[in-house]
């Protein structure tokens, strides 16, 4: 009796064959008396995961995952339940621990088949198809024991198995979307990897979550993760490679059949680097002392730059030159970082008065005076890092005039990287000194500690090993790489490459660069796949950085139509978050998006930084401070300027709907424009404004956000009018999912009702046909060549076994 009311949640990549997935608790009814005939049974809700705590032990390919799972009764009864922990299909599991508290606990496991029945009796009665997704699984179940009212029960378990490995990159994967059958939205979460190999550790990387990785040896590395309130939208997956070159390169490759496939080279050299390997640098600082870094900023600037003074390599030269109304430097050239030259340094900074107006364009000369000609560098790497708090106010203030000063002062090799501090920078003029100068942008908020993120980014780049690098594939074209110019790899470091290919088969991959001032030459034996459903962040990835750079070239350069189409149909394509996306709301009928959503200037919902305070939504102007953000707004519709009269539509305007599935606008082409649709668009005008303008922090934002889609790592979520499953793409259109694969004409079309035994027939027929109906109620996919099976609310209720088997025609 129990099992009409247990279903099992697994949860894995549907391409992954060693995929996990994480255990549920289903609690007994409350009221197990059978309901009257012709009502629908109550659904049982399983019990959310409040928190849970992994460690991942790695070594040589083997996993063992430790579990400490919080699970909560919110009911004001005492509870007992059954716990379901659905295994990887293909895995090897070597040994499965599990207590309850202190207490061990026996289980059983289902097989397949018992899995499947008890699938298709919550689909039946729950109306919810997204268990279908994990069909083909063996599940463990076990009793627990009775919990508490409003209580908790911690659940540990131990499992064992093999890592999936190709092409010499192993992937772990631990699974967290549980989100669409438990409606829950976030528990904390914390991952703590160690990851041992017999082989020297490159490239580990993860395209789900912004791990953080501390490389111990070259042989022991820790991956960790942690966050509150996580959404358990996506699984926790990361991939590791080994290699005893001096540079690993590895390949990842995504293709459907009958189109361009997608690749990513991972690139990274070894951890331990001896000192005569590390590349000698030439390091010009240069610093905004202005008034208005006065304060706490000050300080920081201090221990920042004396953080850096002590992370310079003793090959290294540098200079240090502070601005505000004038220029000073510590040396007229760069001096060898030797113990006196940086104790000197240490004095001339703290030396440093907050003081004086904003002379950009003097210091950033005096900058590029500082550094030497090729001639006099003896293989060294120029770096120029240039901190700003304001605009500038003395000397040249003609942005433009700076721009093309400072262009034709630097050296072609030049790494120029600049610093905005809070929101009276121009990150227009930032944006294009670092872009045009094989650099990067950073922007630092008012409140933000100034040391600790300039200490971070010099780690990063105090020990580069490669310069000048260069990637050419033999055998293939690599079209539309990104990053278009590659930067340098530091040691601890890693490169990924993206693009797309037409050719298959065996090609070779040649790693140039200068070692030491030397050109040296590594080459690679890659495969190129004709059809590799896996992997299907790489395309996403990729069109997230190709927008990225076509909203850089547009916001740096001004707009181009040609672009903005271009970024449009990407937009349309991928459903990728862009400042156009205000041209999807032209088609009809796409799915319930909600305006934080479509919010360009963050990545934490509409109206929020990197630090989830709320923004400035009236952009800032030139000569206008908007360091403290503004109060979240409850309707995002600008208010009326004082003394003026309030738009007269501005009243009759909603509030944008807060519930998940109702519509922004009414789909019908026909008749006015709904008010919803109108407060929306005016919703997207607003928070586009910052990414037209050069300063305040919807500035900031947006050209945080290039930055993150151009040398993005994660691939970007989609948003809900798409969704991939199983190397296809569906698009939510016309109130249902359709497969962007369907024939090209009409072709054979067979509608089945949803729920009915004709609708499992079709999983009985093709496993991979499950996993196409778990997206929706709704759903249209092709079945065969020329076939396509239309699931709804009508349809045939029983198929004969004739009429399933053409379904693959």
């Amino acid at each position: 009796m129990l099992r009409r009311y247990l279903f099992y949640f697994l949860l894995s990549l549907p391409s992954t064959p060693a995929a996990q997935a994480q255990g549920l608790i289903f609690p007994r009814p409350p009221h197990p008396t059978p309901p009257r005939p012709g009502t629908p049974p109550m659904p049982v809700q399983p019990l959310a995961i409040k928190a849970q705590k992994v460690r991942m032990h790695v070594q040589s390919g083997a996993l063992r995952v430790e579990v400490e799972q919080v699970f909560y009764n919110p009911h004001s009864t005492q509870t007992e339940g059954t716990y379901l922990f659905p295994l990887p299909m293909g895995a090897v599991v070597s040994s499965f621990r599990m207590t309850v508290g202190s207490e061990p606990v026996e289980g059983k496991l289902l097989g397949v088949a018992e899995a499947r029945r008890i699938y298709e009796s919550y689909v039946r009665r729950n109306v919810d198809p997204a268990l279908l997704e994990y069909v083909g699984r063996n599940a463990f179940q076990a009793r627990v024991f009775p919990i508490p009212p409003r209580s908790e029960r911690r659940i540990f378990l131990t499992y064992s198995q093999s890592l999936e490995f190709a092409n010499g990159i192993y992937k772990a994967v631990y699974p967290l979307t549980s989100e669409r059958v438990t409606g829950t939205s976030g528990s904390d979460l914390s991952i703590d990897c160690t990851l041992r190999s017999a082989q020297p550790i490159k490239a580990i990387y993860s395209p789900t979550h912004e791990i953080h990785v501390k490389r111990e040896t070259d042989r022991l590395a820790r991956v960790t993760f942690e966050g509150n309130d996580v959404r358990a939208d996506r699984d926790f997956v990361f991939y590791y490679t080994t290699s005893e070159k001096a540079f690993g390169l590895n390949a990842l490759a995504h293709r459907r059949p009958g189109e361009d496939g997608y690749l990513m080279l991972m690139l990274a050299p070894k951890r331990e680097v001896a000192a005569a390997e590390i590349l000698p640098k030439d390091v010009v600082v240069v610093f905004d002392t202005s008034g208005s870094m006065s304060g706490p900023k000050m300080d920081q600037a201090r221990k920042a730059l004396t953080t850096l003074l002590g992370a310079l390599n003793p090959q290294d030269r540098f200079n240090i030159i502070r601005f505000s109304s004038d220029v000073t430097n510590f040396r007229s050239h760069v001096v060898p970082a030797s113990r006196e030259n940086r104790e000197a340094a240490r004095a001339f900074v703290e030396e440093f008065r907050a003081i004086g107006g904003t002379a950009i364009d003097d210091a950033l000369q005096a900058g590029l005076a500082s550094v030497p000609p090729p001639s006099e560098r003896k293989g060294r790497t120029p770096f120029l890092i240039f901190m700003t708090d304001g605009l500038p106010t003395i000397g040249t203030t003609d942005i433009d005039r700076i721009l093309q000063s400072a262009d034709k002062a630097a050296p072609e090799d030049l790494r120029l990287f600049t610093f905005g501090v809070g929101s009276d920078v121009n990150t227009l003029l930032l944006d294009r000194l670092a872009r045009d100068n094989r650099g990067a942008a950073d922007y630092v908020a008012q409140d933000e500690d100034l040391e600790t993120r300039i200490g971070a980014f010099y780690e990063k780049i105090a020990d580069p090993v490669l310069s000048n690098i260069r990637v050419e594939i033999e055998g293939a074209t690599l079209r539309d790489p990104y990053p278009s110019h590659l930067p340098d790899l530091f040691a601890g470091g890693q490169l990924l490459l993206l693009g797309r290919y037409q050719e298959e088969g065996k090609a070779k991959v040649s790693l140039t660069g200068e070692l030491n001032g030397k050109p040296q030459k590594f080459t690679y034996e890659i495969h190129l796949a004709q059809r590799e459903l896996g992997n299907d962040f790489i395309p996403r990835l990729w069109a997230g950085r190709r927008i990225g750079f076509l909203l850089e070239e547009i916001r740096l350069k001004g707009e181009n139509q040609e672009l903005k189409e271009e970024v449009i149909r990407l937009s349309r394509e991928w459903g990728i978050v862009t400042p156009y996306t205000s041209y999807l709301v032209e088609e009809p009928n796409l799915s319930p998006l909600t305006a934080r959503q479509f919010d360009f200037s963050g990545r934490f919902g509409a109206g929020a930084d990197s630090a989830g305070r709320a923004l400035d939504t009236r952009g800032g102007q030139s000569g206008q401070r908007h360091d403290k953000p503004h109060a979240p707004v409850a309707r995002p519709t600008p208010a009326p300027q004082a003394g003026a009269a309030a738009p007269k539509e501005a009243k009759k305007l909603p509030s944008l709907p807060g519930k998940a599935g109702e519509r922004l606008y009414d789909p019908t082409p026909q008749g006015p424009r709904d008010e919803k649709q109108e407060l929306f668009r005016q919703q997207v005008r607003q928070q586009r404004e910052g990414f037209d303008r050069s300063t305040g922090w919807n500035a900031v934002e947006a050209s945080r956000r290039v930055r993150q889609l151009k040398d993005s790592l994660q691939a970007v979520k989609e948003v809900e009018t798409y969704r991939s499953v199983q190397g296809r793409r569906f698009r939510f259109q016309g109130g249902r999912w359709v497969d962007e694969t369907l024939p090209a004409g009409k072709g054979r079309v067979v509608e089945v009702k949803f729920g009915s035994d004709a609708y499992f027939q079709l999983i009985a027929a093709n496993p991979d046909w499950a996993r196409f109906l778990s997206v929706g109620r709704d759903v249209t996919f092709r079945s065969g060549k020329n076939t396509q099976v239309v699931v709804g609310a009508k349809g045939l209720e029983k198929l004969s076994e004739a009429a399933v088997k053409a379904l693959e025609r």
